[in-house]
């Protein structure tokens, strides 16, 4: 994730001068949340989430443990499932974060000054790692972090027709996001991954 949002940046930042399209990155975000968190019994058994549980059926890649039912395919045809919707993944996120590449390098380029906006960009990034270090310190789940960016993003759009769809969207991923835990399966997140409580056991 962290080389594929390197990449989406780095190519927004280059083209700078193209329109820049929220709503297409918030979309793209609404649909990857779907395909991973949907209850669908066809994602369960064949989505991303079972990407981990295919590479730990070879033993070249074994990791954890998991007693699922083996997918009926031979070790090439398991590899290409999972290379796929890893390929697939890491280029959705670039996508995502292509616009936000977009802004920054604009914003810099509008200070007139390189080293000017070079340093307002390091300060900026500064302030991001304290935020998230307080945000994972204090255990905040996903929403707490999607509506401080929705709000900047809302802010950041001029059209009114985008802003609209923008937010229409953004709504759509809220409730994509918003907590499903129960009595018996509760949620934890902690600086590095979510954990979830069934039973008092942890799963991963």
């Amino acid at each position: 994730m962290l080389v594929a949002t390197f990449l989406g940046f780095g190519v927004g930042c280059l083209l700078w001068r193209r329109r820049v399209d929220l709503a297409r990155a918030f979309f793209l975000l609404l649909l990857l949340a779907l395909v991973i968190r949907l209850p669908w019994q066809g994602l369960i058994d064949y989505g991303p989430r079972r990407v981990t549980a295919v590479l730990a059926e070879l033993s070249g890649f074994m990791i954890f443990h998991h007693s699922e039912t083996a997918l009926p395919w031979g070790t090439f045809g398991k590899l290409a499932f999972a290379v796929g919707w890893t390929a697939l993944l890491f280029f959705v996120v670039a996508l995502v974060i292509l616009p936000f590449g977009q802004l920054t390098a604009r914003g810099m380029s509008a200070l007139g000054r390189p080293l000017r906006g070079y340093s307002i960009n390091v300060a900026g990034s500064l302030l991001g790692i304290l935020a998230y270090t307080l945000a994972t310190t204090l255990g905040m789940p996903p929403i707490a972090w999607f509506v401080p960016v929705v709000l900047a993003g809302l802010w950041l759009i001029d059209d009114a027709r985008e802003r609209q769809a923008t937010m229409g969207i953004a709504v759509g991923l809220l409730l994509v996001l918003l907590p499903h835990a129960s009595p018996q399966l509760r949620e934890l997140w902690s600086s590095y991954q979510k954990l979830g409580v069934l039973n008092d056991q942890v799963i991963v």
